[in-house]
Order: structure tokens, then C-alpha cells, then sequence
């Protein structure tokens, strides 16, 4: 419904990151989610909520580089996974 990888692919790709890395590397991660999601999608009904999710999934998607893998990691929730790259080298700060 997104076009983001979901939590089987994080399973996936976090296992080859893992057992696949040659030594010490930074991993970088944002977890967010859509705030009072459930009041809009209890106001506008799931047809539009499916839209404001992928509205923000694409966003999100069109915002980090091609380095970063970008989840839906719940409902509402997604996860942007980077290795190889400090917080601050990768444009994200705390």
C-alpha cells in the first residue's frame, strides 16, 4: 500500500547487515509515527487515512537518500535504517 518495505523485509535485511558486516559500523535509525492518526482516521474514514499514510510514507521515502532503508513498521509507525554513517554525516540530528 506504501511502496516501503515492511517488517518481514526489516527481519530480511537487518539478518544481512548483521551476520554480513566486516567490522564496526555506525547504524543510524528514526522510529516515528503519524501523531492522533486514529482521531483522523476515525474523522475521515480508512480510504483516507490509507492515502495520508502513503502521502507521508512518500515523503518520507522522497527525504532520505538511497543509502537509508525506509519500513512501515506498524500502523502508523515507520522505521529509516542507514548504516555505514554517523547520525550527523547522514543530515539527521537527535
Amino acid at each position: 500500500m506504501t511502496g516501503l518495505l515492511n517488517r518481514r523485509s526489516l527481519v530480511r535485511i537487518g539478518g544481512m547487515l548483521w551476520n554480513g558486516a566486516p567490522g564496526p559500523s555506525a547504524i543510524s535509525a528514526i522510529l516515528l509515527d503519524i501523531d492522533h492518526f486514529k482521531r483522523f482516521n476515525d474523522v475521515h474514514g480508512h480510504i483516507e487515512g490509507d492515502a495520508c499514510i502513503r502521502a507521508v510514507s512518500q515523503c518520507i521515502r522522497a527525504t532520505v537518500d538511497d543509502a537509508a532503508f525506509v519500513f512501515r513498521f506498524g500502523g502508523e509507525e515507520i522505521l529509516v535504517h542507514r548504516t555505514g554513517e554517523s547520525s550527523s554525516r547522514c543530515g539527521w540530528t537527535s
